[in-house]
């Protein structure tokens, strides 16, 4: 929880949020841009939390800050686009398929990702919005049934390459197109 308090004290001037490098980093982000104006955005590295580094990560962290006018004008364009399926589903451990249309053919409990996939038709799916972790597994079936764009809320350590989808993460900063 960030305390009110912190807004009177933190009036006329330039606010850097160090943050964990996980989704809570994320979150919190997200709870204190509610009540105070944050000017940049500092990550720890993927994984630790702030309190875990040494002085030289902490340097290079703080060097490496973004102004969140920029992080906020880089949204991707798909995050915009399917905003309210993506907070529909974000929390709940659920998968929703959708066809080209954007209807929303299944919603699924996660574990049943690939499962369901690997059932239906080719090209019956053209986008996933799912609040899970985009694998190597789940993209290499995504593309054997045609799937155009896949939102996840993290994306994993992908071995390899894949052409012909889209991913996009709505839970860290970064995106992939592949």
């Amino acid at each position: 929880r960030v305390p009110e308090s912190i807004k009177s004290l933190l009036e006329g001037k330039t606010v850097i949020a160090f943050l964990d490098g996980d989704r809570g980093g994320e979150l919190n982000l997200k709870k204190l841009m509610q009540i105070v104006k944050v000017d940049y955005v500092a990550w720890a590295p993927k994984g630790k939390e702030v309190e875990e580094l040494k002085p030289e990560e902490i340097f290079k962290a703080l060097e490496n800050k973004t102004p969140v006018s920029v992080k906020e004008e880089k949204e991707p364009e798909e995050l915009k686009i399917y905003r309210q399926q993506i907070d529909e589903i974000n929390g709940s451990l659920d998968a929703l398929l959708l066809d080209k249309e954007d209807n929303v053919l299944y919603r699924i409990p996660v574990s049943e990702l690939v499962e369901k996939l690997r059932e239906l038709p080719k090209g019956s799916v053209d986008k996933i919005i799912f609040d899970g972790i985009v694998t190597d597994r789940l993209v290499k079936e995504a593309l054997e049934k045609e799937v155009s764009l896949i939102i996840g809320n993290r994306i994993g350590e992908l071995k390899r390459r894949f052409k012909g989808v889209k991913i996009v993460p709505f839970g860290q900063k970064i995106r992939y197109e592949c």
